[in-house]
Order: structure tokens, then C-alpha cells, then sequence
């Protein structure tokens, strides 16, 4: 079957010369009428990955609930929005409402706004919260959002946006991009990872580039900060809150994690643009040191083991399966060790925590929050 969009991708190349990395995964993902987000849905079972919304209702009902302690930090201000950014088909903020409604208070003071492009997934996330009362409405960028406090929640959201990688070479370090590997006529090629001419700052690199060997790999992601700091802009005005989740590092480093996967299973990034989720690991050291530069306070770096633990997984997989059968219990089991084993989403996965440099940090402590409310 014919890939459209890699054609365009080298009838461009073809035309103005090899495009950055970011250039290339922003056609992939965003394209208007090709891109992966915009003429399906990626996610699930049934889709090409799944995220840990999809592994287990308790992910996003312990999130709920570390929203409902965010709000009681910044003194329970009404009215106060949750958003969610790139909330894919809508599961997680499916279970924070439930955790909303814990709380009379929260649930009347709430108002929900997804942060979402693509039509197709705008419209599953209408079709399942549907039945809900409470306020929920779409906007297109974090600009639109109305000037009242914000909790924000951002899950697999940063790892899918675009990002420069640099190699180190004998002239120093210069950009990849995605060129031609042939004799520059499309019909006759394919696309390949060649060195650019452009540079980057020193400044810009972590401690130790000068001891990186020749072909080391630096991944700058000004796209992911310019986000931060449109969170710390809302934040610092209007009030809130963030909480951000996705696979990464901890500390700023070398590295190429660009990847790709197809129905489960990876491939090479080059291959089916537009067919498949392109990613790279998020540098959760570079987002916080760019909040906390913008007037936010960032708490410690946690794994998603840590957080989920103290949030209360253990305690609210237990009330889950009590008085169910042996093969719902095993059912929540796996579920539980999907999400915290090391081996599986609980190291690999970081989380952040972000806020007013005024208040103190929400507390990931699930006796603060009410865990036994949830039905």
C-alpha cells in the first residue's frame, strides 16, 4: 500500500534539501490530513500502544486524587479547571471525574478542558463523556484556557512532541535531520538520517559534552519547553497546579531515544510515517529547571512506582478486588504490576510536580485524600 505522506515527505526532501528531525516528526504526527493523530486512534489494545489510563482504571483515579490535594494546597480556590493535555480517548479523564465527585466541593467548584487537535479523538472522548454533568469543554492550545486557576495533568503527552537531535562530529555538534539516501529523485529513494550543517550552543549542552565520544547523540527539545513555560505563564497569573507523567530521564544526558512503534511492536522510525507513534524519551531535569526558571516550585523527580505506591495503588487495588472472583483478583494483580514492576512502566516512567512557588507542594500521601471515598 502506498504511504502518501512518506511520498510528500520525499518530494519535499527532494525539493529544499534534508529536514530536521523535528520538522519531520511534526509532519508524522500533526499532518492536517496524513499525520497519525489525525486519521485515527492510536490508542488501546487495538491501536499501536497503550497507555497506563488503558491498563487499569486506578491510574486515573489516583490522579483524581492527587488533583483533589492539589486543590486543597492552593486553599480550594472555585472556580479551578482540570486540564488535560493530549487526553487520547478519553480514559483518564474518565476516572478523575470519579475521583472529583469524592469531594461535593471539588465536583461543584471543577470545570474540565482537554487540550486536544485531532478531530478523530475529540469526537471518542465526547462519545464516552457523554453522560457526564459536570462542565467539559475542548480547546486547541493551552492559550485558549479561560484566566481561573488551572490543575494541570499532562500523561504521555510530552514524549510525542517534536525535538532536534545532535551528533557530535569532528566539527563539533551538528543537527541530524531525515534526508534521501540515493541520487535525490524520489521514485528512487528512501529516507535516511544524514548530518546538517547547523550547530548548537554549548550553553545548551549538559556537563561533560567534551568528554562525549565522536557520534554521541544530544536530544534538545525546545518545543516541550516552550509548553512549560506556557503552564508556568498560566500559573503564575491565574494559579494551579501540574503534574506531568511520561517515560524519561532524570538528569540531562546523551542518548538516542528516538522510536517508533507499530501495533505493539517497534520499528524504525523511518519506515511508515504517519502509521506509526514516534517518540523520544522526555528530560524531566530540562522541564523542571525551565518551570522553575519561569517563578514555579518543581518537586523531587519521582519513578511512577514511587508515586503510584504512595498514592495509594496497593490499598485501592485491594478494595477493587474485594468479594470479586479469583480471575478478576488475578485480572487487578497484573494490572498493579504492570504499572509500578520494574521491569515494566514503574521505573521507566517519571513524574513531576509543579506549582505556585508560594504554596507548598502537594503531598503524595493517599490518607490526605480521601482514597476509601472511591466507590
Amino acid at each position: 500500500m502506498t504511504n502518501n505522506l512518506k511520498q510528500e515527505i520525499l518530494r519535499s526532501i527532494a525539493i529544499t534539501g534534508p529536514m530536521p528531525i523535528s520538522q519531520y516528526m511534526h509532519l508524522c504526527n500533526a499532518h492536517p490530513q496524513l499525520g497519525y493523530y489525525s486519521t485515527g486512534n492510536p490508542v488501546g489494545k487495538d491501536g499501536d500502544f497503550i497507555t497506563a489510563p488503558e491498563v487499569s482504571q486506578m491510574f486515573g483515579e489516583l490522579i483524581g486524587l492527587w488533583g483533589l490535594q492539589a486543590w486543597h494546597t492552593l486553599n480550594c480556590p472555585d472556580p479551578v479547571q482540570i486540564v488535560e493535555l493530549g487526553p487520547g480517548r478519553g480514559t483518564m479523564i474518565n476516572d478523575i471525574i470519579r475521583s472529583i465527585k469524592t469531594s461535593q466541593k471539588f465536583s461543584d467548584a471543577t470545570e474540565i478542558r482537554l487540550v486536544e487537535t485531532s478531530p478523530s479523538m475529540k469526537s471518542e472522548q465526547q462519545l464516552k463523556l457523554a453522560e457526564h454533568s459536570i462542565s467539559i469543554q475542548w480547546v486547541e492550545n493551552i492559550e485558549e484556557l479561560p484566566p481561573i486557576p488551572a490543575i494541570f495533568i499532562a500523561n504521555e503527552f510530552l514524549d510525542a512532541i517534536p525535538f532536534r537531535q545532535f551528533v557530535k562530529t569532528i566539527d563539533g555538534w551538528r543537527e541530524l535531520c531525515v534526508g534521501l539516501n540515493g541520487d535525490n529523485q524520489p521514485e528512487n529513494n528512501q529516507l535516511a538520517f544524514v548530518v546538517g550543517s547547523s550547530g548548537l550552543e554549548e550553553n545548551l549542552l549538559p556537563p561533560g559534552h567534551e568528554n562525549e565520544p565522536i557520534g554521541a547523540i544530544f536530544e534538545h527539545a525546545p518545543a516541550r519547553e516552550a509548553i512549560s513555560i506556557l503552564i508556568a505563564q498560566h500559573i503564575n497569573t491565574q494559579g494551579g497546579a501540574a503534574l506531568i507523567i511520561d517515560y524519561g530521564h532524570e538528569i540531562s544526558g546523551f542518548g538516542d531515544t528516538f522510536q517508533a512503534v507499530q501495533s505493539h511492536q517497534p520499528i524504525s522510525t523511518l519506515t511508515n510515517p504517519g502509521h506509526c507513534d514516534l517518540t523520544c524519551h522526555v528530560d524531566f531535569q530540562a522541564i523542571s529547571d525551565v518551570a522553575i526558571q519561569n517563578g514555579l516550585k518543581a518537586g523531587s523527580i519521582l519513578t511512577q512506582q514511587d508515586f503510584l505506591l504512595a498514592m495509594g495503588l496497593l490499598e485501592r487495588a485491594g478494595r477493587l478486588g474485594h468479594d470479586k472472583s479469583a480471575s478478576v483478583q488475578q485480572k487487578i494483580q497484573q494490572d498493579v504490576h504492570r504499572l509500578v514492576a520494574d521491569d515494566q512502566m514503574g521505573k521507566l516512567f517519571k513524574v513531576l510536580c509543579l506549582t505556585q512557588s508560594e504554596y507548598p507542594m502537594p503531598l503524595f500521601d493517599h490518607h490526605t485524600v480521601g482514597i476509601r471515598n472511591l466507590s
